[in-house]
């Protein structure tokens, strides 16, 4: 079964299906921003045998629809409450070693995301897993620093951080957007 690209005349139908948000995360998605902010998601994966027409897509941000890939709606649910165990575990409880090992894990797998985008090869690949990892780390320990003696979320006091150093927050969107 060969892939059909998704008709311009038939994104309309798509996007609203769900009033314009993303249907994996809610995220509210821009019309206007197909194929950078948002792109249609198979419901039924293609290649298990779904469709390329329109009853078979949803719009997702492109974020979710990378992350999705095509497991099954089970499988979702699994990955999701592991992620709320981690997120919990890493995120909003103090002073844990789980919590640690979970930012590490977390912080290698977004440089090897953004590693793999830069198709940098030997000493120069190198250096910048070295900068990407300094920085992610120092990331971390300020907001962690933050966090302390208070009951500031993890995102909170992260946005704190990003909001006093632009270069930070330059890198760290960078980053993010490879996720």
């Amino acid at each position: 079964m060969r892939r059909v690209p998704v008709k311009r005349e038939d994104r309309p139908a798509i996007f609203y299906k769900t009033n314009g948000v993303c249907h994996v995360c809610g995220r509210k998605l821009t019309f206007d921003d197909y194929g950078g902010g948002w792109v249609v998601d198979h419901v039924e994966p293609h290649h298990r045998r779904g469709i390329s027409s329109w009853p078979n897509y949803l719009p997702a941000c492109v974020v979710c629809n990378g992350l999705r890939w095509s497991y099954r709606p089970e499988t979702i649910q699994r990955i999701l409450r592991l992620g709320v165990i981690a997120n919990l575990a890493g995120f909003h409880s103090k002073n844990s070693k789980v919590g640690e090992k979970i930012r590490e894990m977390y912080r290698e797998r977004l440089v090897k995301n953004r590693l793999r985008t830069l198709n940098l090869t030997g000493d120069k690949r190198k250096r910048e897993k070295a900068l990407l990892k300094a920085r992610l780390a120092d990331l971390d320990k300020r907001v962690i620093k933050r966090r302390q003696g208070s009951d500031k979320w993890w995102d909170a006091a992260l946005d704190q951080v990003l909001a006093k150093d632009t270069d930070l927050k330059a890198a760290y969107d960078e980053v993010m957007r490879h996720v």
